[in-house]
């Protein structure tokens, strides 16, 4: 980390750089500090305790959505929106059909798994999900009698997963997450991604975020539970239940209407490094 932090403050040194932005990222918060030159870091991950504190405390300013569970303190500004929607929201994002129509070309509902490795930084404190043993043990059979199943994994594939890993490039994930018919999966990202795109979205995991609970409770986007029979069993519901879309659909307008466009925002707090200050402390409501 201190040879990282040095190799970031020489090169924004040498560039001039007016300000260094990462998304909780120490090195440029430390490279920041080093320099002079102010740092804005975005986070939503209470539990990556570890690089939090590393970061935090050299960082100028600090964003999180409104209901990350921790106070930061002066330096903590809070907006009523999600670190994901940035890149989601309809103004910036047009999902591309066609994708959708490689996946499925008779329009069977298709499902997209989502198997992380545990490995990041900020998964230290993970708690093993047991979903691609239980996918494995008759889950993806289940799924698999009606729906079309893809699984996007970190891992190398089981045995039982090779015939249905995801067969296009990675980049053509959000396309595919806009036209599933629903989402299971033990990856945090994926599973708010799919909850913003207004598909029907379950989280297997111990672990809780505060703007997972939001998309939870107060927009029913999202669903979280720690045992994975449970989790097949709510996507096999929701396949079943042919209002799930228009209920989906209706609940994403309600959010876009409730909450903050986050890329404006972020444009307007780093086009001026000079204003920070007047960033600190605030919530900005929608």
């Amino acid at each position: 980390m201190p040879v990282t932090s040095l190799r970031i403050a020489r090169i924004a040194a040498e560039s001039d750089a007016k300000i260094l932005t990462g998304i909780n990222n120490p090195y440029v918060a430390q490279a920041g500090r080093l320099i002079g030159t102010p740092s804005v870091v975005f986070d939503d991950t209470e539990s990556a305790r570890l690089i939090n504190a590393a970061t935090f405390r050299f960082a100028s300013l600090i964003c999180t959505p409104r209901r990350f569970a921790r106070d930061l303190g002066r330096k903590h500004l809070k907006y009523d929106g999600f670190h994901e929607l940035a890149y989601l929201h309809p103004k910036y994002f047009t999902p591309d059909p066609k994708i959708p129509a490689r996946l499925s070309p008779d329009g069977r509902p298709y499902v997209l798994v989502r198997l992380v490795a545990g490995t990041a930084s900020h998964d230290s404190e993970r708690i093993a999900s047991r979903l691609d043993s239980v996918l494995v043990a008759g889950g993806l059979e289940r799924l698999e009698r009606v729906a079309r199943v893809y699984v996007v994994s970190e891992n190398r594939p089981q045995p039982g997963f090779g015939a249905v890993t995801y067969p296009l490039p990675p980049e053509s994930v959000l396309d595919a997450l806009a036209g599933c018919a629903a989402y299971i999966g033990d990856g945090a990202t994926m599973a708010t991604e799919a909850a913003l795109l207004g598909r029907p979205s379950v989280y297997v995991s111990a672990l809780r975020f505060g703007s997972m609970r939001e998309l939870e409770t107060r927009f029913g986007l999202l669903r979280t539970t720690s045992q994975p029979q449970e989790a097949i069993d709510q996507v096999l519901s929701w396949l079943e239940d042919p209002r799930v879309g228009e209920v989906w659909r209706n609940r994403r307008a309600d959010l876009l209407a409730s909450t903050i466009d986050v890329t404006a925002l972020l444009v307007e707090i780093l086009s001026d490094p000079g204003s920070l200050s007047s960033f600190r402390g605030r919530t900005v409501g929608a």
